[in-house]
């Protein structure tokens, strides 16, 4: 069974990716694009802990 590569992206409570593997750079824009319209919001802040 091929899994979604949306399902390796997507937790519970965040958003997460091996960079180059299960996220890349258009992935990352096109998340955060639809977030935008989702929320309706001219401007989102994005932090990381690490």
């Amino acid at each position: 069974m091929v899994e979604n590569k949306l399902d390796l992206i997507f937790k519970a409570y965040d958003v997460r990716g091996v960079y180059g593997d299960t996220l890349t750079e258009q992935t990352a824009y096109n998340i955060g694009i639809a977030f935008s319209k989702f929320v309706k919001a001219d401007q989102i802040i994005i932090g990381h802990d690490g």
